[in-house]
């Protein structure tokens, strides 16, 4: 059961350190907050629901539980945990699920909590069809001026090949509807963002192909305003590229509408990832004051760069 948590911007202070309280700030107006780690709600409200293999018994466990041996201890020895919730700590409800048990991601391996650089994670794997899904169509903007930026603290395993799984549109690279934008995982290990009129004319931005068998943070941040569109991709601190076209000056909205958002794929019917996830935060506003403040939090929790 999916708990009743605070709305949007009624994060907790006074949280017990100021790197806590640091961190409520940064991350106080995202619309998703989906992490392991505490954010604002001093370590006790559930932040993931995990299903044991051995039964498949479901319990929620708060970020406390998760770093202890309470999850693991749940799981038992040997067995496998899988994700069926990642709870959004934004307190807006926009949580990722997976129903399907085949489909979830795991974040405890044979009695082992998954971890890297010493920090849990989760596990996606391609070849199981593992992905998270969102189905709020309200989630990103809608408007003539628009802006919206995604964090990501993640590793991108060698396996995953042509594939990165990071967090966007269902259909990420596909078409976008008319006087809609479709973004998220395309082709080569790149970010996308399609932008398209009234008359369903695609104006394309694509990032450069990123490394595998990489521990990365990864910020994408795409605009529209005045007839520009423009995508900036940042990965551990450095920029990866920015790309700004002409496009209508115009209304857009998100084109997932019908299909939701997604994590760990491109779409829930193909493109899998080997990607591993410590932490997703997405914004509807142009995060580019904050930007390093924000990627310098996520790597002294994460150690990525």
């Amino acid at each position: 059961m999916i708990p009743n948590l605070p709305k949007k911007n009624k994060l907790t202070f006074s949280t017990g350190s100021p790197k806590d309280d640091e961190t409520v700030y940064l991350f106080k107006d995202a619309i998703a907050i989906y992490s392991l780690r505490s954010i604002g709600n001093h370590g006790f409200s559930p932040v993931v629901r995990v299903r044991r293999d051995s039964d498949n018994s479901e319990k929620d466990f708060s970020a406390n539980e998760v770093h202890s041996n309470v999850l693991v201890d749940f799981v038992g020895s040997g067995n496998g945990g899988f994700v069926e919730t990642w709870y959004d700590q934004s307190g807006n409800g926009n949580h990722l699920i997976q129903a399907t048990g085949t489909k979830q991601p795991s974040i405890v391996t044979s009695g082992a909590l998954n971890k890297r650089n010493n920090r849990p994670i989760v596990k996606f794997i391609q070849a199981n069809e593992n992905n998270l899904t969102n189905a709020n169509t309200n989630m990103f903007p809608t408007g003539s001026n628009i802006a919206a930026t995604v964090f990501q603290a993640m590793h991108i395993d060698s396996s995953s090949g042509n594939r990165l799984g990071i967090f966007g549109s269902n259909g990420g690279g596909n078409n976008a509807s008319a006087n809609g934008y479709r973004f998220g995982s395309g082709t080569s290990r790149r970010v996308i963002i399609k932008f398209a009129n009234a008359s369903a004319t695609q104006v394309e931005f694509n990032s450069s192909s990123l490394s595998n068998n990489a521990d990365s943070i990864l910020t994408y941040l795409f605009t529209a305003n005045g007839g520009t569109g423009t995508l900036q991709v940042f990965n551990n601190g450095s920029a990866q590229a920015e790309v700004s076209k002409s496009i209508t000056d115009q209304s857009y909205g998100p084109s997932h509408v019908s299909s939701g958002l997604i994590l760990g794929a491109r779409t829930v019917s193909d493109n899998f990832s080997d990607s591993e996830f410590f932490e997703v935060i997405a914004y509807d506003s142009n995060q580019t004051s904050n930007r390093v403040l924000i990627e310098t939090n996520m790597n002294d929790t994460y150690n990525i760069f």
